[in-house]
Parts: C-alpha cells; structure tokens; sequence
C-alpha cells in the first residue's frame, strides 16, 4: 500500500512530470550550445591578448627549464615535478581558461609523451598519438603534422625572453573540438644528456565548428513538437486505458521517460559536415526501410489479435501507439526532391532519421508489452 501512495498519479500529475522533463531538455540543449560558444569566446581572448599570453607562458616555461637545471635533476624527476604543475592559470581573472603544458622525450628518431592533459597519450609516442586523432580530422581539411614535435625539436630557441612558435591543427582536450593552435615550446636536457621538448598551447581559431553541427539546430522543430506531443498524449492513454494499479503507473512514467530521453539523446548529437553524395546515400537507406511497414504492420496486427477480448486495456493501448506510430512511419517516405543545397539534404535526412527511430521505438514498447502479456499467460511470471 504504501508503494501505491508512493507512485500515485493522476492526469494533472502526468502533466506536470512531462512539463518538467521538457524545461530539463531545454535546459540541457542551451547548455550544451553556451559550451560550444565557450570556445569561441575563450579564442576571441587568446587573439586579443596575444602578447599578454606569449609573455605569460614564456615566464612558466622558463621556471620549468630552470628549476630543471638549477636542481640538477634527472629527467624522471623533473617529469614527476611539471605533472603536479602542468596547467597554468592566467594573471587575468576574467580568462578562465587553463592552458596546459605537455613534454615530450626524444628516443632514438621518436617522441614520447610524457606529460599531458590528455593522459591517455602519456606513453606514446607523436606518431601513435598522431593515428589516434585521425577520426576526428577526417571531415576537416586540414591535418595534424606528423613532424610537428620534431620541428619543435629543430626550431632551437635563440633566448629565454623569446621562445619560439609554431601553429598546428589539434583537438583541443577540453571540449574534443578540431582547432588551430599556436604553441611556445623550447628544448630540454637532465643531467645525464636526455632531452626532449617542452611547450605550451593556446587556441587561436575554431576549425571542428566550421565542419559540424548539432541536430538541434538543424531538426525540423514542427517534427520535435510533433513527437514531443505524441510521448504526452501516449502516455495518458496508457495511463487511462490501463488499470489502476502501480504496475500501470510505472509502465506509464517509463514510457514517458524512455520517449523523451530519446528525444534528447537525438537532438543533442553532434556530426560531422559530409559531402552531397554521403547524404543522399543516407537518405535513400531510409526510404528503403520501407519493408519494415509491411513487416511491423503484419506482427502488430497478430498482436491485436490475439490480446483483443482477453486484455482489452493492452489492445486499447498497443492499438494507440500502432496507429501513431505508423504515422510517424509514413511521414519518413514523403517524397521531396527540391534540394538546392548539401543543408537541406542534411535536414531532410535528419528529420527523416529522427522520425524513422521514433516510429521504431513506439513498436518496441507493444512488443514488449506482448511479451510480458504472455509470460503471464503461460504462467512464466505474474505481475
């Protein structure tokens, strides 16, 4: 009885919980956005303080090489030492953006990482770290220098109040954003001859936001209202058809919960800009699935039939979300070929998908439901 209390619900209470999650998904969706715009205004920072910064970072470095030298340290040491203080925070209080310091070992013709922000490239050396980017470089034009730590190594500093740059395209460890860095960086060697590199980065343009997107904002919003719309009124239906029983209400706030985190889980993705013939071989994979119609239509319409007259409260419920669900279906087959740009085939394909998987996932739940009916039937279990 007291679990009854504990889920007791009522349309009034649906309401407010679907109310609720929607203020939560909007909530996430402009938070992931402000995260993306963060990036912008911290490389808008490191541009307008550039000289601020090169002299910032060059001061850091050079108290890591003398404290290298002045204590006569090997190089194990020291490594130690600059891991417990490789991030450098800005004299300036309103730039909250740490800038990380990162050191490589020269070994014979490689360069081993050794300190990183990244710590799962401590111990590999440039070229592995180099292959581990590559996925996250292919959509962009732009490469990371296979030779970049052993041009660093070549470009030999000519004093300490002036350390040498070099630009490069990186993915920024932060937020997994493809960038354009400028790097200060400088030679090293222990006591007993090792030696590498050290440096230090900062962002200077935003190249992986040229090249991607989040499906929130190419979705179609008339087509998020629309499934938005059919998770509420669903789950009052479930909710009014079944019996009034906590079995009912969990399977009624599960339904509401699982539909809009899919939603959310969908519109906040991010993809990489492809090219006109990748989208339209997308697109054209999901007009084909047409035969899944004829295949759900033909399962769901035993299912009806064999629960209609013995669970009229799951016939009334499995037949509602069938009927919304084929509708969410058939809208992806509606036929546009007025494309004018790769951004409207995106849209479409977008759109399209989102739907597709929302009309997979409504059938998902009336199988389901079928399957627990008849673990009951047969005695299996009772809930």
């Amino acid at each position: 009885m007291k679990s009854m209390s504990l889920l007791k619900l009522n349309t009034k209470a649906i309401i407010i919980i679907y109310i609720i999650i929607v203020i939560i998904q909007y909530i996430y969706v402009y938070y992931q956005s402000s995260n993306l715009h963060k990036i912008d205004e911290d490389i808008n920072y490191n541009i307008n303080n550039k000289q601020h910064i090169d002299s910032l970072l060059t001061i850091k470095l050079n108290e890591k090489i003398n404290y290298l030298n002045d204590n006569k340290l090997t190089f194990e040491e020291w490594n130690m030492y600059v891991q417990k203080n490789f991030l450098i925070n800005d004299t300036n209080k309103n730039n909250k953006q740490p800038y990380y310091i990162f050191i490589f070992k020269k070994v014979g013709d490689q360069f081993i990482c050794t300190t990183h922000l990244n710590k799962n490239y401590e111990g590999l050396s440039w070229s592995s770290i180099v292959e581990s980017t590559s996925g996250l470089m292919e959509f962009t034009p732009y490469k990371v220098d296979k030779d970049l730590v052993n041009h660093m190594y070549l470009h030999k500093s000519n004093g300490k109040n002036k350390l040498p740059h070099i630009n490069y395209y990186w993915v920024d460890p932060y937020t997994g954003i493809v960038v354009k860095k400028i790097s200060l960086h400088t030679n090293w060697k222990d006591k007993d001859g090792v030696e590498g590199v050290i440096g230090v980065g900062y962002n200077i343009e935003d190249i992986g936001n040229k090249y991607s997107f989040i499906y929130s904002k190419a979705i179609n919003p008339y087509f998020l209202f629309l499934a938005s719309a059919m998770t509420i009124l669903l789950s009052l239906v479930i909710y009014k058809t079944g019996q009034k029983s906590l079995i009912n209400n969990v399977k009624t706030l599960l339904f509401l919960f699982i539909m809009n985190l899919y939603i959310l889980q969908y519109i906040t993705q991010k993809e990489q800009i492809t090219t006109i013939q990748t989208e339209m071989r997308k697109l054209e994979s999901i007009k084909s699935n047409n035969i899944i119609l004829s295949f759900l239509t033909g399962v769901v319409i035993f299912i009806l039939s064999k629960i209609k007259g013995i669970r009229n409260d799951l016939y009334l419920e499995s037949g509602a979300i069938f009927t919304a669900s084929i509708f969410i279906l058939l809208s992806t087959q509606y036929i546009f070929t007025n494309y004018t740009s790769i951004k409207d085939i995106t849209q479409s394909r977008i759109n399209k998908q989102f739907l597709f998987n929302f009309g997979i996932l409504l059938n998902m739940f009336i199988f389901i439901g079928f399957f627990i009916f008849l673990g009951e039937d047969i005695k299996i279990f009772k809930l």
